[in-house]
């Protein structure tokens, strides 16, 4: 899970390490809910949540730099339309 602090560098370095060292074959991209809220609600954002826009943008710089073999799976929030042709084992 991604939070507004998460870059994209630090997610390359996880999925390197989950694949090389772990044999991971998914690697699942999300941005964090939580129930950290005065209304417990699931879907309200709080300080840590990242802006959908900025969700965007980190999976997209994620996407233009990973090289690696793991089937790739993001999470979506509302419309996430891309332009971007990727390899077929990105979901």
């Amino acid at each position: 899970m991604v939070s507004k602090s998460t870059t994209a560098e630090e997610m390359l370095e996880t999925a390197k390490e989950l694949e090389g060292n772990y044999n991971c074959k998914v690697f699942f991209i999300s941005s964090i809910r939580e129930l950290d809220n005065q209304d417990k609600e699931f879907f309200k954002d709080t300080e840590i949540t990242i802006n959908v826009l900025e969700y965007k943008k980190l999976v997209h710089d994620f996407l233009k730099n990973y090289n690696d073999n793991m089937e790739i799976h993001v999470s979506k929030r509302g419309v996430f339309e891309s332009t971007i042709n990727m390899a077929e084992h990105v979901c």
